[in-house]
């Protein structure tokens, strides 16, 4: 990128980021030669900008850009459209910068034609790969859309037939599109698109998952036996969400979905000899872990926990006063000569830990789970100084020293030292239901 383009798209960026926009940027953006950045603050972003404000910026332009402010400009709106971002916004925005830069002459009817019909292109080029991205303000402002269409759709298709498509999704549409208008061309697209899913397959990673719905559209719109089986042939081997089972499997291939469901999910009862309130709350805990797995008191499937150990020990607050060892040299100043640091430390302790038997009614054998947690709360308080006659006075800041012991202790929560106990538990549980080794 040439480095006056590389300003442009900088400042550009600044601009477009949500920034307000002051008096001055419009002359900034002139000064570094980014002349559509300041006809476009102007036009769009200058709130209650008056014909005044843009009679001022285009009479900078032409004196700043010279006699080739046209030339400048034109080079400068075909850069602004390359790096923007192509959301709807643009393009009704780019119908007021347009129409602004007609109106005082910075663009000659030849130089807004070309803008004009990259305008046009690249909204056809959005149309095709986002369904229902033109919407009826932007047909109202784009009339003559549709003399655009078949050109990018016939762009897109090529680039379809060379596979030069950067997802899934692109064919999906490219297809759908095509087999609109005509169905022979479409099917000329077939071999390409089963390469890719065949490639799909061969080299399935565990980030494949986020082509599920991109698989099964390819499938929905075209409807051909090999892209079928590919398409089986993916979904059994990728890691398939429930929800994506239930939703997006189920639509196209209800058996093959009931199929998936049948395998993978479980259902469990749990039962135990014990009433800890733990017990109450690992249903949750394990359903939370495990999207497949569900407790229902139905079921003949059960999970017996044999309780060996089980108890929580909140301690009693413990109140001491402490003395800083060494105190920073900002804190020396502040005491007098010799002086001591003291604060007061409120201490509490949390401690749980477990020993239970848990088999499988559907395993044989059992394991032990056991485990311990542990956790101490510091708060400090009253934090002052004490001078060699015994006197003391407060301090109306926190010393280095303390705040690197408290803070670090004191927003401990006995909570979730519980919950994570809990969620320890219902995870070896897991292991059991799976059959896991730890």
């Amino acid at each position: 990128m040439s480095l006056k383009a590389m300003s442009g798209a900088i400042a550009l960026t600044f601009l477009l980021s949500g920034c307000a926009v002051n008096s001055s940027f419009e002359d900034r953006a002139i000064k570094a030669k980014d002349y559509s950045g300041a006809l476009y603050s102007v036009s769009i972003y200058k709130t209650g900008a008056s014909s005044k404000d843009i009679d001022r910026v285009v009479a900078r332009i032409k004196e700043d850009a010279g006699p080739q402010y046209k030339e400048k400009l034109f080079d400068d709106t075909k850069i602004f459209i390359s790096y923007k971002e192509k959301n709807k916004p643009f393009f009704q925005d780019m119908r007021l910068y347009l129409n602004n830069a007609k109106r005082m002459g910075l663009l000659n009817d030849e130089q807004a034609q070309l803008v004009d019909a990259l305008l046009y292109k690249e909204l056809a080029s959005q149309a095709l790969a986002r369904s229902n991205f033109v919407d009826g303000d932007l047909r109202g402002l784009y009339p003559d859309l549709n003399n655009y269409m078949g050109a990018a759709r016939e762009v897109e298709y090529q680039r379809a037939l060379k596979g030069e498509l950067p997802t899934l999704a692109s064919y999906a549409l490219v297809y759908e599109s095509t087999n609109a208008v005509d169905s022979v061309k479409a099917q000329a697209l077939l071999p390409v698109i089963r390469t890719r899913l065949a490639d799909l397959v061969k080299n399935m990673t565990k980030g494949s998952g986020g082509e599920v719905s991109a698989v099964i559209s390819i499938y929905s719109v075209a409807k051909d036996s090999q892209v079928e089986q590919l398409m089986l042939q993916f979904l059994s081997k990728v890691d398939l969400t429930k929800d994506q089972v239930k939703n997006e499997v189920a639509a196209v291939k209800p058996d093959f979905a009931a199929k998936i469901l049948a395998q993978r999910e479980v259902k469990l009862k749990i039962v135990s000899d014990s009433n800890d309130p733990f017990i109450d709350e690992l249903p949750k805990a394990i359903e939370e872990l495990d999207e497949w797995v569900t407790i229902d008191d139905d079921s003949d499937r059960r999970i017996n926990i044999a309780r060996l150990r089980f108890s929580e020990r909140p301690s009693s607050p413990v109140v001491r006063s402490q003395t800083l060892r060494f105190p920073d040299f900002a804190t020396l100043l502040f005491i007098p000569k010799n002086a001591s640091v003291i604060y007061d430390t409120v201490t509490t302790g949390y401690d749980v830990n477990w020993s239970m038997n848990v088999s499988d009614s559907a395993k044989k054998g059992s394991k032990v789970i056991s485990g311990k947690k542990s956790e101490q709360k510091v708060e400090c308080s009253n934090i002052r100084y004490k001078n060699v006659f015994g006197g003391e006075g407060a301090l109306g800041f926190v010393p280095d020293g303390i705040q690197a012991e408290c803070s670090a202790k004191s927003n401990i929560d006995f909570d979730n030292v519980r919950k994570s106990a809990v969620k320890e538990i219902a995870t070896e549980i897991l292991q059991v239901v799976r059959n896991e080794k730890k």
